[in-house]
């Protein structure tokens, strides 16, 4: 009978130890979070735009990518941009440079205008790299399709790939 009740006293003992450090565990990770800012987490960061404070939830990003293989003039359409976002930046990563004889031409923006966001000049694509253009961020008043072109003059490419990443944030209604 004894064993038992020394039983019970020790199994409380581990469970209350427990108990007391996931609560410290806890706590301490709701702080942390509190204290940063985890977009994985959904918390909102804030910033300031004159006598206001502007709440702004985690970004969201709309992706393609393209093969030196496609028949250009090339437009492939990336994603939609809803209405009332702010695009911050384009990343456009070359993973693989092209080669096409004379000129390779990677744009990124709307069918009305091809270069809106990435212009020629942007992104230097017979070169392996990453570039990240934040010169023209806007709030889109309506749904917007963003595209990316892609033309290639002189003797066609053998070898080319690149990503393009629209990124965005929807500020709070």
């Amino acid at each position: 009978m004894k064993s038992r009740f020394w039983n019970a006293v020790v199994l409380l003992g581990v469970v209350l130890i427990l108990a007391v450090a996931f609560a410290v565990s806890d706590s301490y990770q709701g702080a942390f979070i509190q204290d940063g800012y985890d977009p994985t987490m959904g918390n909102e960061i804030r910033f300031n735009t004159g006598t206001y404070a502007v709440p702004v939830t985690p970004a969201s990003a709309i992706t393609r990518t393209i093969l030196f293989s496609v028949t250009t003039p090339f437009y492939g359409l990336i994603g939609t941009i809803p209405a009332g976002a702010v695009m911050t930046h384009v990343d456009v990563v070359i993973s693989v440079a092209f080669n096409a004889g004379t000129t390779n031409v990677f744009l990124v923006g709307t069918l009305a205008d091809p270069d809106h966001y990435v212009d020629a000049g942007d992104v230097n694509e017979a070169l392996v790299s990453t570039v990240s253009i934040a010169d023209k961020p806007e709030q889109v008043t309506v749904d917007t399709d963003v595209y990316l072109k892609y033309t290639q003059t002189g003797g066609a490419a053998t070898t080319g790939a690149a990503r393009a990443t629209v990124w965005f944030v929807i500020p709070p209604s």
